[in-house]
This record gives C-alpha cells, structure tokens and sequence, in this order.
C-alpha cells in the first residue's frame, strides 16, 4: 500500500478500530513509512496517521506508535508545528530504516499485541533505556510528598516510621 490517498484512508478506519485491531495501526504505520522513503521522504502522510491518533484521543496508542517511527527510523524527528496542516513536522531527510526494528514491528503484527499494552515497549526500547526507566527508591522526594499530603501528620508519621524499625 503506497498511495497517500490509501494510506490516510486505511489510518482512519485502524484508529476508529484500534481497540480491536492495534496490528492495523501497526501496519499502516509501518506502510506510512515505507511510503516516506518511496516518495523522496514525503512524511505528510504519517503525519496525518499521528494526527489521527492524537485526534481519536489515543494518547498511550500515540505514545507507542511513536516508538514504533523512532525505532524504524532512529534518525527521525517529530516535532510540534502549527503551520502544518496537522500541527506535526516530521523531519527524516537522510533517515535509514532499521530492518531489524522492522522485522520486530512485523512480529507483533503477526502476534497481533495491543497497542495500548506494553508488548511494543518491551519489544522495541532498548536495554540501556529499559535499565533508566527502573527507578530506585527516593526516600528524601518520599518524605517531601507524605509532608505535603499530611503536613499536619509529620510527628505521627515520624513515630510510625521509628516504630517499624
């Protein structure tokens, strides 16, 4: 699938229907892309495939669809532009596709995993990320949220906590 006009058609009816069929949405992505590259990095198209999700309210969906771009093409830039028609400027002039994330992304298609879930996420993040994500215990930011929340509790929480000791 290569013609715009298919492409932003077929986004449409996969993000009325995402809750059903998030391997629709992957695939039209992944067709969106593939028409980037054909037709001399014209992105308007996937522009419009973001837009829709953004549009259909699918924050999370957006979120991971985004992964998918920025995993398919590591060197591409989405940014906010309200002088476009979908408020989206995506800048891939010079970009590679990565086959290997490609042939990933194929791989839930056929596993057909939500794209609300976290499946795309631990498919497609890689590791030295994964490991940041994984936050350790901040006692100091913990203590400032339990004083703002019950600043009027500080001495029993004290006790509380020297009591469980």
């Amino acid at each position: 699938m290569s013609d715009a006009k298919t492409i932003k058609s077929a986004s449409t009816r996969a993000w009325s229907a995402r809750a059903n069929n998030g391997a629709t949405v992957l695939q039209v992505t992944l067709d969106a892309i593939d028409h980037a590259f054909a037709h001399n990095y014209e992105w308007t198209v996937l522009a419009h495939h973001l837009r829709k999700g953004i549009d259909a309210g699918a924050k999370r969906e957006v979120d991971n669809i985004k992964l998918v771009i920025r995993s398919v093409v590591p060197d591409i830039k989405i940014v906010a532009d309200e002088k476009q028609p979908t408020g989206i400027r995506i800048k891939m002039k010079g970009a590679v596709k990565n086959n290997h994330a490609t042939s990933i992304v194929h791989d839930l298609i056929e596993r057909k995993v939500s794209i609300s879930g976290t499946a795309i996420k631990n498919a497609l993040m890689p590791e030295e990320e994964k490991e940041k994500k994984e936050k350790t215990f901040d006692a100091k930011a913990w203590a400032q949220r339990q004083v703002k929340n019950n600043p009027d509790q500080l001495e029993a929480m004290i006790a509380a906590l020297q009591a469980l000791r």
